[in-house]
C-alpha cells in the first residue's frame, strides 16, 4: 500500500467584474461581456483562453431569489431589481472564505481491499457521512460489489462499516453508483439480474438509525424488467424522490425512472423518455434531480455528440423533455455524459470534447432558465486544457461549489487525474482549486467519481494499483470552518 502523501492544491485567485476589466487582470477569472445567448472565448493574458459570457443583472438576481427559495419549493424565476447581485446558499459551500487556506487532506483508502475491486467508481458525502462504491468486490460472488461507508467524527473520518447486497448475485456490481441524501442512501445494482432477465439492474435502499445502523429498507427495479437495461447506471436521492437511469432499455434508447417517497417504501411517479429516441442514446447515462428538476443524459445520441434533456414536474405532473443546446461543443464530445443540477442552474458534462482543438479536453455547459428557455451562461475548461484529459467525465455541484473530475488530467504524473472546483459569483464563474494527487500514477483515474459538500471534497481513483490492481483509492479534501451537521440542516 502506499504511503499517505499530502496532496498537491493549486489555488487560484477569482476576481470580481472590476478586476476583470482593470489592465493585468489574472486570467483564471470569467469575465461579462457584451450581452450574448452564445459564449465566446477570450485570451485575457498571456495567451491562456478562458470563457467569457453575458449575464444580466436579472439573470443574477434569479440565482439569488433561487438559492433563498425553500429547498422543496418548484424553481420560481420572480423580476428583480437592476441592482441585485447573488448571494450565497446557508450552508458551508456557500461560504467561500472556508476556503482561504488549503485543506486537510485525508487517505481513507482501506489496506483490505482486493485486485480490481475499484473503490471511488462512485462517491457521495452528506452530514458528515461519506459512501464510496467497491463495485467490483467479491464478497459472496464474483463482482456482486459492496459499499463502504466512514463518518466524520471529531477525531477524523472513522470507518463506519459496509452496506452488502441483500440478494446476492454474481457480477450484479452493486455499489456501480451512489447517492446519500439525510439518513438514505440509495446503491445501485446495475448488472443485478431481475425476474430471469440479466442485467436487467436494481437500486437497494438503506436507511440509518441510532438502534441499527445502516439497515436495507427497500429495493426498488423497473416495473417491466428487459434484458441489458442495466436500470441503476446512474442514481440521484433526494428529500422525497429517487431518479434512475436505464440507459440499456429499449435497445439502448434509455430511460429514467422517477420514484416518490411514501413513508413506508418507493412509488413509481414517472418513466421519462425523449420524444424521438434513437437506438443507442444511452439516455440515463447520467442523471440529477433538484426540486422537481431532473436532467438526464444522452452521451452517445446523435452518433456520440450527445445530448441532455431537462424535465420539469408541475401540478400537472411531469412535463415533456425539453433538450440542453450548447453551441460550440465538438462533434463527438459526449455531451450529457455527466450532468448536475441545483438551484435553477444546470451543468452539463462532456469529457470528450475539443476546446481549442485539444482532442478530448472536455468541458463543462452552464445553463440558466431565462425567460422560460434553458440557455447556456458560460463554458466551464480546465485551469490549463489539454488532450485526453476528458475534464467532465466527474461532475457534482451543490448550489454553491461545482466539482468537476478530469481523470486523464496532469497531477504528479500524466494522466493521474485532478479535479477542479469552480464557483458562481459576481463576476460569472471563478476557479478556485485545482486538486492532484502527488503520489497518483499514469492510470489511476482520479475525478471519475467526485462528491461535494459541508466543506468536504472527495474524490475516487478508481484505478489505482497502490493496494492492487485496479482496487482503487479514496481521497477526501476537507476545509476548515464548518459544522457539517449544521449546513446539511441549511439545504432542507
Amino acid at each position: 500500500m502506499r504511503p499517505a502523501h499530502p496532496l498537491t492544491i493549486s489555488l487560484v485567485v477569482a476576481l470580481t467584474l472590476t478586476a476583470c476589466d482593470q489592465p493585468g487582470a489574472d486570467a483564471s477569472a470569467y469575465r461579462y461581456e457584451a450581452p450574448s445567448e452564445v459564449p465566446a472565448i477570450t485570451a485575457l493574458t498571456e495567451g491562456l483562453a478562458t470563457e467569457a459570457v453575458a449575464r444580466t443583472a436579472q439573470d443574477l438576481a434569479r440565482w439569488r431569489e433561487l438559492v433563498a427559495a425553500p429547498p422543496d419549493a418548484p424553481p420560481e424565476y420572480p423580476p428583480a431589481p437592476e441592482d441585485a447581485t447573488p448571494s450565497a446558499p446557508p450552508e458551508c459551500s456557500g461560504a467561500l472564505p472556508w476556503m482561504d487556506a488549503p485543506p486537510v487532506t485525508t487517505d481513507l483508502t482501506p489496506g483490505d481491499l482486493s485486485p480490481f475491486d475499484h473503490l471511488g467508481m462512485r462517491v457521495a458525502v452528506f452530514g458528515g457521512w461519506l459512501v464510496a462504491g467497491v463495485d467490483g468486490d467479491d464478497g459472496a460472488s464474483l463482482d456482486d460489489g459492496a459499499v463502504r461507508v466512514w463518518r466524520r467524527e471529531a477525531a477524523g473520518w472513522n470507518a463506519a462499516g459496509q452496506l452488502s447486497p441483500t440478494r446476492v448475485a454474481p457480477e450484479a456490481h452493486f455499489g456501480w453508483d451512489v447517492a446519500i441524501h439525510r439518513d438514505r442512501v440509495a446503491v445501485a445494482a446495475p448488472g443485478a439480474t431481475v425476474s430471469d432477465f440479466a442485467d436487467a439492474g436494481a437500486v437497494e435502499l438503506f436507511a440509518w438509525t441510532a438502534a441499527a445502523g445502516w439497515a436495507s429498507a427497500d429495493r426498488v427495479a423497473a416495473p417491466q424488467p428487459s434484458l441489458g437495461a442495466r436500470f441503476g447506471e446512474t442514481v440521484a436521492l433526494g428529500a422525497d424522490r429517487l431518479v434512475v437511469g436505464a440507459p440499456g432499455e429499449l435497445a439502448e434508447r434509455g430511460a429514467v425512472y422517477v420514484f416518490a417517497s411514501t413513508g413506508a417504501g418507493w412509488e413509481l411517479e414517472a418513466r421519462l423518455i425523449t420524444p424521438a429516441p434513437a437506438t443507442g442514446d444511452l439516455l440515463g447515462t447520467s442523471v440529477a434531480e433538484d426540486r422537481g428538476v431532473v436532467v438526464a443524459g444522452a452521451p452517445e445520441a446523435r452518433d456520440g455528440d450527445g445530448a441532455a434533456w431537462v424535465f420539469e414536474r408541475t401540478a400537472a405532473g411531469w412535463g415533456p423533455a425539453r433538450p440542453l443546446i450548447a453551441p460550440g461543443v465538438a462533434p463527438g464530445a459526449r455531451f450529457g455524459g455527466a450532468v448536475a443540477v441545483a438551484r435553477g442552474l444546470v451543468l452539463v458534462g462532456a469529457d470528450e470534447d475539443s476546446p481549442g482543438a485539444l482532442d478530448a479536453a472536455g468541458s463543462v455547459t452552464v445553463f440558466a432558465l431565462v425567460d422560460g428557455a434553458w440557455r447556456v451562461r458560460t463554458r466551464l475548461l480546465d485551469l490549463v486544457p489539454a488532450a485526453g484529459a476528458h475534464f467532465g467525465a466527474g461532475l457534482r455541484f451543490d448550489g454553491a461549489i461545482a466539482a468537476v473530475g478530469a481523470w486523464s488530467g496532469a497531477g504528479a504524473a500524466a494522466q493521474t487525474g485532478a479535479v477542479m472546483l469552480f464557483a458562481p459569483a459576481k463576476g460569472g464563474w471563478a476557479r478556485l482549486a485545482r486538486l492532484t494527487d502527488p503520489s497518483g500514477l499514469a492510470g489511476d483515474r482520479l475525478g471519475v467519481g467526485v462528491a461535494l459538500g459541508d466543506g468536504v471534497v472527495a474524490a475516487g481513483a478508481w484505478a489505482s494499483d497502490g493496494v492492487a490492481v485496479d482496487a482503487g483509492r479514496l481521497l477526501v479534501f476537507e476545509y476548515g470552518g464548518c459544522d457539517p451537521t449544521a449546513s446539511a440542516a441549511a439545504r432542507e
